[in-house]
């Protein structure tokens, strides 16, 4: 950071400039309380959000009454069909240049690709399926249908496993908008009314420790690293932006750091925390949806991959 933006998060924060004698009285010589202190606030272990995701959605959309699960029911006979004949691959790859996805066993949101890749090669489809006379046993649409409720779901939890990269920031943004897409949905998607209702009942049970504050035993860890990543505080509403200040602002004090070490802290740091204004929100989030676009488009990648 340069000095201007360590200066936002020391506004931010409102802390002020110089630090009082008694707020210097506090720096230790060693950290030994302040490290007692941290391990008490903070858990030793954080939970594998993706983990707890892919869980949650395969609990909701695997059953057979949901229909997502239907609609797999519907849609896989005729990828393994195609698996099966060399000739209706040969032809479709002739058509289109790539091949149909399947399903892979070990990975819940595998089934929004194969929705994603037979919506783009749809034509190429049909003019096989005519020309071998095999039927078409699902409608278009559903497919489409399902591969835009899954998108937020499936990019969340490519993203969120990922090791060469910090997924910690992206917790919350990602909760957030899971969440806010399914209540879009159930107005906008009208037969996964039940479904919606059933995961946001799961995103909340299993959530609420790190999205609700007034939760009893509420851990603000993903809020605080969400604060300190650029851009991604766009995506908090102001309840949440108001807590990870406070809670920020606390663990930065608490219990023996002054506003000098604070602003020694944030010189050195690799992220800002403010507010940015609406023209750097839109990039913001265009920056993140792009980046999350090639993690979605790696995905596929690697899973058509595994079928070659």
């Amino acid at each position: 950071l340069d000095g201007d933006e360590s200066e936002q998060i020391t506004e931010i924060l409102d802390l002020d400039s110089e630090a009082s004698e008694e707020e210097e009285s506090q720096i230790e010589e060693d950290n030994e309380d302040n490290m007692d202190w941290m391990e008490e606030e903070f858990p030793k272990r954080l939970t594998c959000i993706d983990h707890e995701l892919n869980t949650m959605c395969h609990r909701v959309l695997d059953k057979t009454t949901s229909p997502i699960s239907k609609l797999k029911c519907r849609v896989l006979p005729l990828i393994n069909r195609f698996s099966k004949s060399g000739v209706a691959v040969e032809k479709l790859k002739y058509l289109a240049v790539k091949k149909l996805l399947k399903v892979v066993p070990t990975r819940w949101n595998s089934f929004f690709y194969v929705c994603n890749r037979l919506s783009k090669l749809k034509e190429a489809v049909i003019k096989v399926c005519l020309e071998r006379g095999w039927e078409i046993d699902f409608l278009w649409n559903d497919v489409e249908l399902c591969r835009d409720f899954l998108r937020p779901m499936a990019i969340a939890t490519t993203f969120l496993k990922g090791h060469k990269y910090s997924t910690s920031p992206s917790v919350v943004p990602f909760l957030l908008t899971i969440s806010e897409h399914l209540q879009d949905s159930e107005k906008k998607f009208g037969r996964f009314k039940n479904v919606c209702e059933n995961l946001l009942g799961e995103l909340k049970s299993r959530f609420s420790l790190i999205m609700d504050p007034y939760s009893r035993n509420f851990d603000s860890t993903f809020l605080i690293c969400t604060m300190l990543s650029p851009l991604k505080t766009t995506k908090l509403d102001d309840e949440l932006f108001s807590t990870g200040k406070q809670r920020l602002k606390m663990h930065l004090l608490s219990p023996s750091a002054s506003i000098t070490s604070i602003r020694e802290t944030l010189s050195s740091s690799t992220s800002t925390v403010h507010r940015t204004s609406t023209s750097t929100s839109t990039e913001g989030k265009t920056s993140v949806s792009d980046g999350l676009h090639t993690s979605n488009k790696k995905e596929e990648q690697k899973i058509a991959a595994q079928q070659d």
